[in-house]
């Protein structure tokens, strides 16, 4: 005589699968948050090496947002800030400049019919500009020349934070998707940060 599984046997083996599922998936959705944040890590600090290989060939930093605004270019918040460092010679590549915890799919309309520039991009700030000539931003970091950063695992970036340097870096220790940008300088309190130092 055939034998199968009794009622009782087939729901207790459903719910072992459905306590280890409820175990694996967060572990595994951490991972990917965890995975994502040391590729931002890795990218800001090949921002660093193009950064200083810009500023070797040029005698100057890359161009900030605030400058290109006083310039007089339109569209300073897409990737024109990155195309500094890509082209005509590619110290890094553009794919480096993506935020992976922003939207890619995300687009703004330009000021210009039908032109739309990515907001899935690392944010890059010229500090030392902004501070020379009073303007937003500079108080970002009051020693560092430069600063790249990521919207962080809260994928919230604030656009013009005041204070930065004292109230929006991300800290794992705080909950691994915690509020704060992860942020890398050349130097000062954002770049110890950066480096993962106390300070």
């Amino acid at each position: 005589m055939k034998r199968g599984f009794t009622l009782i046997e087939l729901l207790i083996v459903v719910a072992i699968i459905g306590i280890l599922a409820a175990i694996a998936v967060p572990n595994f959705i951490n991972a990917r948050t965890r995975a994502m944040i040391s590729r931002v890590k890795g990218d800001l600090k090949s921002h660093e090496t193009a950064i200083g290989m810009y500023a070797v060939d040029y005698g100057r930093h890359p161009i900030g947002p605030n400058e290109m605004g006083d310039l007089g270019v339109s569209d300073y918040e897409g990737d024109r800030i990155w195309r500094q460092l890509t082209t005509p010679v590619s110290y890094l590549s553009m794919s480096a400049a993506h935020d992976p915890f922003l939207n890619a799919l995300s687009r703004e309309l330009d000021s210009a019919p039908g032109r739309f520039h990515p907001l899935d991009l690392y944010q890059y700030r010229n500090t030392e500009y902004d501070r020379q000539n009073k303007l937003q931003g500079g108080d970002e970091d009051p020693t560092a020349i430069w600063l790249t950063r990521s919207a962080g695992p809260d994928r919230w970036s604030i656009r013009w934070p005041s204070r930065l340097y004292t109230t929006m870096a991300y800290d794992a220790s705080n909950g691994l998707i915690s509020v704060g940008d992860i942020i890398h300088a050349n130097i000062g309190f954002l770049g110890d940060i950066g480096r993962n130092k106390p300070y």
